[in-house]
């Protein structure tokens, strides 16, 4: 992208630089980096009028993250942690858990040569020519009516009858209708993604590559606006 005709830095054409970004996605795999374990179901901040199981939550191992509270500074040996609890209906009309089950949206971001990191991922995602950010979703109270073959909203299984009136789920509007609705695949997908810029590096590292680049007074300046632009929106 041209720093004239796309960002409007009006310049002589020896004053103007060419600005490239480029992102990759890809799902990640989850079997093989995350575990099961189990919880108390005794929420304080929530009442249900029927017995719920205990609660099981996943944690996904990609990477040391380091977490910050009152009592100071933790390293933890996984990124990700959230609830695998899926709802039933039977549940949802039963107990105020909507607004803290629904779903979980959550990312974890390695900036390369940067010193401020608080997640350090592991080797198999380190690339030395990018950053990179995984997504997690976990979509426990997101329903589907009909199933879904896209690996970050997959829905395959637990299908459930419901009968609806005038409902969100079938468009219909002039009566009861039973449906089927599918929910997750998985307690928790990730979307992992790539972002390289211009000499196809990290973001941080992009002020030493430019300085290899000989750019006169101009163009270093155009360079700098860019890159602090892309540094300070992810754009």
């Amino acid at each position: 992208m041209s720093s004239d005709q796309m960002f409007g830095m009006n310049a002589r054409p020896r004053d103007r630089v060419d600005f490239r970004k480029v992102t990759t996605c890809a799902p990640i795999e989850v079997d093989n980096f995350s575990q099961i374990e189990e919880s108390s179901s005794q929420l304080t901040n929530y009442t249900a009028q029927s017995d719920l199981p205990e609660l099981q939550y996943v944690k996904l191992y990609y990477g040391e993250s380091v977490y910050m509270s009152t009592n100071g500074t933790k390293t933890l040996n996984y990124n990700y942690r959230c609830h695998t609890f899926l709802l039933s209906f039977d549940n949802l009309e039963g107990g105020n858990f909507n607004d803290y089950f629904e779903y979980c949206l959550d990312w974890s971001s390695w900036k390369n040569a940067s010193s401020s990191n608080r997640f350090t991922p592991i080797t198999q995602l380190t690339p030395n020519d990018a950053d990179i950010t995984l997504a997690f979703l976990s979509a426990n109270l997101v329903v589907f009516n009909t199933p879904v073959d896209d690996s970050w909203f997959s829905a395959h299984l637990n299908a459930t009858q419901v009968t609806v009136d005038g409902d969100a789920y079938t468009g219909n509007t002039e009566g009861p209708e039973t449906s089927t609705i599918y929910f997750r695949d998985r307690p928790v997908n990730i979307l992992g993604y790539a972002e390289g810029c211009s000499l196809l590096v990290g973001i941080e590292s992009m002020a030493d590559a430019v300085s290899d680049l000989q750019l006169n007074d101009a163009q270093a300046a155009a360079a700098d606006v860019l890159i602090y632009a892309s540094s300070s929106t992810g754009i």
